[in-house]
């Protein structure tokens, strides 16, 4: 028997060290609702969010507060989080044309094109013009502006404009659903997965990266509850003073192991 035990010995120590640090630890700390105050002078504080749906967000970090614009959010074509303030966003488009083949010889049709790095270019009621020796397309913008590029510069050509929608028509109904957005001041376009942009009223927000990984913007008003994780303020005392009184404990069990074993072998000598 005294055998065994010492053969098992060390795995028994690790065993009992670690299921009383694992219980005391799981009484190591506890979470409690924040102030508002205290949420917005220390907003790396929240550990999580609980909304008026009842919902839950985990952050990982704490949030950021930032007082925002209305405007839309969403996931972008390449995966990205955005947030687009509407002093930014020239159109809000609903519904995407086709995009057509480029046809030297029906240039003057085009009323968009997409160049590759997503730049939206409209010409004004004069067209495009395209010159065959160089290959290029150019013309004056529907801004004012002269623009000439190759076309293997351009990534879609449209002969139709997409359709819109106001910024405040699409807060005021819910039903719409806005597939890209023409931003100022550059006419960058950038669409959005499926469902489509998302609407973000003015207003604080609760900005931060959740313990998945995603970067969420939560309205301040659809908050319920901040919740802080705190430690017990004897944490690493009480780690220790567990540990050294484990350790009593097995020095306890192992001298009693092996006086129990002495005893035996003494009494089958005799």
């Amino acid at each position: 028997m005294k055998h065994l035990y010492n053969k098992i010995q060390p795995f028994v120590h690790v065993i009992i060290i670690l299921s009383a640090m694992f219980y005391h630890g799981c009484a190591m700390y506890y979470s409690r609702i924040m102030t508002r105050d205290e949420v917005y002078a220390n907003p790396v504080e929240v550990g999580w969010v609980k909304l008026m749906d009842s919902s839950e967000v985990l952050f990982n970090g704490g949030v950021t507060i930032n007082n925002l614009s209305a405007g839309v959010t969403g996931v972008t074509a390449d995966g990205a989080e955005t947030y687009i303030p509407g002093e930014k966003i020239k159109e809000l488009q609903t519904a995407l044309p086709d995009a057509v083949l480029f046809d030297k010889e029906k240039v003057g049709d085009l009323k968009e094109i997409h160049l590759k790095n997503n730049i939206s270019v409209r010409p004004d009621d004069s067209g495009f013009a395209y010159d065959a020796h160089t290959g290029r397309l150019s013309c004056r913008t529907e801004d004012g502006k002269p623009f000439s590029s190759q076309a293997e510069s351009v990534a879609k050509y449209f002969t139709e404009l997409p359709d819109t929608v106001s910024i405040e028509r699409f807060f005021a109904d819910t039903t719409i659903s806005v597939k890209s957005v023409l931003m100022k001041p550059v006419n960058l376009v950038l669409t959005f997965n499926e469902p489509g942009a998302g609407r973000l009223p003015a207003g604080d927000m609760a900005m931060g990266y959740t313990t998945a990984g995603d970067l969420v913007t939560i309205p301040m008003d659809q908050i319920a509850f901040f919740i802080k994780m705190e430690g017990s303020a004897a944490g690493v005392a009480g780690n220790v003073g567990i540990v050294l009184g484990v350790l009593v404990v097995i020095a306890i069990i192992d001298l009693m192991t092996n006086m129990d074993a002495d005893i035996k072998l003494d009494l089958q000598l005799k």
